[in-house]
């Protein structure tokens, strides 16, 4: 059926490039001119995607979104709170990952294969959970 996740202000290009630690030990995001409405689960699956590494750990990944899931309150059950990753991560596949991989016969996007095999090593985590 259709997600009943509330969709906020999300990044929609959030990974490891867009961000930075300033002098003072702050964190700045930047470089938002793709930011869209959309569930908040579209953001975290890319970063994790380019942040974690090849072959990760099941059990890492279910921490990160576990950890996430906790810092909603609007009372989401766990299990509609993880279809919004799977749908997430389907979305980011079809329109982000599918473009770098695209880019590359242009440009050496040396990241592409990594986020591709991270992003469908997620989905089939979520998928036997």
């Amino acid at each position: 059926g259709a997600l009943t996740i509330p969709k906020t202000i999300i990044h929609n290009d959030f990974n490891p490039r867009n961000v930075c630690v300033r002098n003072d030990g702050s964190i700045c995001i930047y470089d938002w001119e793709l930011a869209v409405l959309d569930f908040p689960h579209r953001d975290v699956v890319e970063f994790l995607s380019f942040a974690l590494p090849e072959n990760f750990d099941a059990g890492v990944f279910i921490g990160y979104i576990k950890f996430h899931y906790s810092l909603q309150n609007s009372g989401i059950s766990w299990n509609e709170w993880k279809s919004g990753y799977v749908y997430a991560l389907k979305a980011y596949l079809v329109t982000r990952v599918s473009f770098c991989m695209t880019g590359r016969i242009l440009m050496d996007y040396e990241f592409a294969i990594r986020i591709y095999l991270n992003a469908f090593r997620m989905l089939e985590i979520l998928e036997t959970l």
